[in-house]
């Protein structure tokens, strides 16, 4: 039902990697760079908190019976609790991080 959960936390943990591209262009005041990998971050994490709510409503909606409706929602919601917090955390750090370096580098133009 959720077998491919390792790919979503792949592409969360590249989501933060790119968030960690972003902080070291920032520290060394390549604000376009950082601004760019922060842009990149930002936009897969908000995808992939996207996704898993998708698959937790589309996975509830195909289960027929009240016990297995029951039981595709706690393990849906966890897995997207799970991986979503990741994605959660990126996007805020990386949007701040998007808004300070898109200022610094009009100021640097």
């Amino acid at each position: 039902m959720f077998g491919d959960a390792g790919i979503l936390a792949g592409v969360g943990y590249l989501a933060a990697g790119w968030l960690a591209g972003a902080l070291i262009a920032s520290v060394l005041r390549r604000w376009r760079l950082a601004a760019n990998l922060a842009g990149l971050a930002t936009f897969w994490g908000l995808f992939l908190c996207v996704v898993l709510v998708t698959r937790v409503v589309a996975a509830y909606r195909s289960a027929t019976e009240p016990a297995q409706k029951a039981v595709v929602l706690s393990v849906g919601v966890s897995e997207a609790m799970n991986i979503g917090a990741l994605a959660l955390i990126v996007v805020v750090v990386s949007t701040a991080v998007w808004l300070v370096a898109r200022r610094r580098s009009s100021r640097a133009s």
